[in-house]
């Protein structure tokens, strides 16, 4: 009672006084922790290759993409053939750039994704990676054993800091995953043009085409800076379509790839070992013979949807790149894909091999057509697509 007399009797000004004394711990508390600081003077880069399927409403699916990592990363999607382990893979690789050491937290979350590989040794919980205790150093302790030969070693020799995580180093972050991503636009055929429909949310960045001529032998491309999304309130497309006309590629396509995408990707200062890989990734996915492919850059806001990055505390500078690599948009694939079948019964035993085997780099799309070829009364073309059909069910 005495206390409680003493309080209604004090003044307002003693009143401020006291609780000021009451909230001089907390305030203390408070100033105890320290604010996230930015680690100066170092750039996380970013760099994504996708390889999508309009019959497929997820990137990277174990259907069609296979892991050519080494074995020591410990891969949990399927091997490919012992032929194609120099080939790159559809990938994710993180790079710290800069000369200041420093220890960071990165947590990569796909959601309703699964990630198949992490290097080095991260937790892999659920839709997430998580490295949790980073140490960025300018000098490596020992690195895993990688042949010259190997699609990732040029990433050893390029700019950059090590990281060790479970006392395994390397000169990158790497991951492998499948997560959901629509193709949201069409092609279509006008004339000697082709024109793109988008009706998804967001626009696509530097679109190219690659198909080889009908008379075989050049490659050609075309290309759109930008296709921007249909309006968000009505389906209505616009009439002035974006449209691409397709051009012999001058030169060595490998050559002609990595001069195309410095250009296109100018703004993030790629270096050798990255354009290197997109060059590999194209040739490797994109330029398909008797077929056209497309190839876009993503909008950053989907991949930050798609795959959330955190990193802790944060670098000067984050710069996430990502290229989708779309196979079987061609819109006369189904003409292909009919002639191709034909030509399983061709009396000449090379033109049936060479069918198949174009069959079955496109089996995604060929599946149906496939089915119904089933019934065909040749005993040739019954035999080989029952094969190719049972090549679609193992993987």
């Amino acid at each position: 009672m005495m206390r409680i007399e003493l309080f209604r009797q004090m003044s307002v000004p003693l009143w401020i006084a006291a609780l000021a004394l009451v909230m001089a711990p907390f305030r203390s508390l408070g100033a105890s922790v320290e604010p996230t600081t930015t680690v100066s003077g170092i750039e996380a880069r970013e760099l994504l290759i996708i390889v999508s399927d309009p019959i497929e409403s997820r990137a990277n699916p174990a259907s069609i993409v296979g892991s050519s990592l080494p074995a020591w990363m410990d891969p949990l999607r399927p091997i490919v053939p012992s032929a194609e382990v120099d080939q790159p893979g559809p990938i994710g690789l993180i790079r710290f750039i800069g000369s200041t050491p420093d220890n960071v937290r990165v947590r990569l979350t796909a959601p309703s994704g699964v990630f198949y590989a992490a290097w080095p040794p991260a937790r892999v919980q659920g839709t997430e990676i998580v490295w949790k205790e980073l140490v960025l150093s300018l000098t490596p302790r020992s690195l895993p054993p990688m042949g010259p030969e190997s699609w990732l070693s040029a990433f050893r020799r390029a700019p950059g800091l090590y990281v060790t995580s479970v006392n395994k180093c390397e000169k990158f972050l790497l991951y492998d995953v499948e997560f959901p991503l629509t193709t949201a636009f069409k092609l279509e055929l006008n004339s000697d043009s082709i024109q793109i429909r988008n009706w998804g949310d967001a626009p696509l960045h530097d679109l190219v085409l690659y198909r080889r001529s009908r008379e075989g032998g050049t490659w050609m491309s075309g290309a759109v800076d930008e296709v921007p999304p249909s309006p968000p309130t009505t389906r209505t497309l616009p009439a002035d379509l974006p449209t691409v006309r397709l051009a012999p590629i001058d030169g060595d396509p490998v050559q002609f790839l990595t001069r195309e995408w410095r250009t296109r990707l100018s703004a993030w200062d790629l270096d050798s070992a990255e354009l290197n890989l997109i060059a590999r990734e194209l040739m490797t996915y994109a330029l398909i013979d008797r077929q056209l492919t497309a190839v876009y850059r993503l909008d950053e806001n989907q991949i930050n949807r798609s795959l959330p990055l955190e990193i802790t505390p944060p670098p000067a500078r984050i710069r996430r790149s990502a290229l989708v690599i779309v196979r079987n948009i061609d819109p006369e694939l189904g003409r292909l894909i009919g002639h191709l079948i034909a030509q399983l019964g061709d009396p000449d035993w090379h033109k049936r091999e060479a069918a198949s085997a174009l069959l079955a780099s496109n089996l995604p799309a060929a599946i149906p057509s496939l089915r119904d070829a089933l019934k065909s009364p040749d005993p040739e073309i019954a035999l080989r697509v029952e094969r190719l059909l049972a090549q679609a069910a193992a993987r």
